[in-house]
């Protein structure tokens, strides 16, 4: 893990991976089972990183789960993919295939855009 404060998330359990849906391949963080999932999805122009000083206070009670979207850091980038509806679907896989389930999600700027996305077309997640 080659971020900033990786220790204090290596120290609570939160590790690198990487989710591939279709041809889109997210970056992620994510820790342990310790509650209920949260999943952080970042604004326009930002990584999963964005989240790294909060992710080892809200590991104590959360599941949690940030992504880097397409575009972005170790994502895939795929200009065409860059439309709310595909970046939404996307987040929605993710989380049936990643996290298994309903969750928590937030974000700020774009990122609370595709919440309120999700929440629309994806309300059982």
């Amino acid at each position: 893990m080659n971020v900033p404060n990786a220790a204090a998330l290596k120290n609570v359990g939160i590790s690198e991976y990487f989710f591939h849906a279709g041809d889109t391949k997210i970056h992620y963080a994510a820790g342990p089972s310790n509650g209920e999932p949260l999943v952080l999805i970042p604004g326009q122009g930002v990584t999963w990183e964005e989240y790294v000083l909060l992710l080892p206070l809200l590991a104590k009670d959360h599941q949690v789960y940030a992504v880097s979207l397409p575009g972005h850091g170790q994502s895939s980038w795929t200009p065409a993919k860059y439309t709310f509806n595909e970046l939404g679907a996307t987040m929605a896989a993710f989380i049936r295939e990643v996290v298994g389930g309903p969750a928590i999600v937030g974000g700020n700027s774009s990122g609370g855009v595709l919440t309120v996305w999700l929440a629309a077309n994806e309300p059982e997640l």
